[in-house]
């Protein structure tokens, strides 16, 4: 059996350029005023939203994108994780070059890492799927 997990690799990036990032938490978001709207955007409507919410949470980062001129990247902290940052880049302001792999790739597989995956996915109630 297997699953999809099995493909997926792990690796650590450092950037070789400062990369700038506007951070979705509740302080920064604050700061962005919304047209029509009496309030700024809050955490809730772009992290800890529901998956039917995702087709959303894509247009708000592609406003971001349209209207933050310079901006390399989002930073986030996972719904699921209590501490640390997500961070997406933007493909059409920073690419390979702006990165250098510190550590080679990990499979997800691996017992170590495999081990990680799992803990975080139960934490979450989330179940690994097997297929043949």
């Amino acid at each position: 059996m297997r699953s999809q997990v099995e493909t997926w690799e792990y690796f650590e990036l450092r950037t070789l350029r400062d990369l700038r990032v506007v951070r979705l938490t509740n302080p920064q978001l604050r700061q962005l005023k919304v047209s029509r709207r009496s309030e700024s955007l809050r955490e809730d409507e772009l992290i800890h939203s529901p998956t039917s919410q995702y087709p959303a949470t894509r247009t708000w980062a592609k406003l971001l994108h349209d209207h933050i001129p310079g901006v390399d990247g989002l930073a986030w902290r996972p719904r699921l994780a209590s501490n640390g940052e997500a961070y997406m880049f933007f493909g059409d302001r920073c690419g390979a070059g702006d990165f250098a792999v510190v550590a080679a790739p990990t499979p997800l597989i691996s017992p170590t890492e495999y081990g990680r995956i799992k803990a975080v996915a139960d934490s979450a109630n989330i179940t690994i799927k097997y297929s043949k």
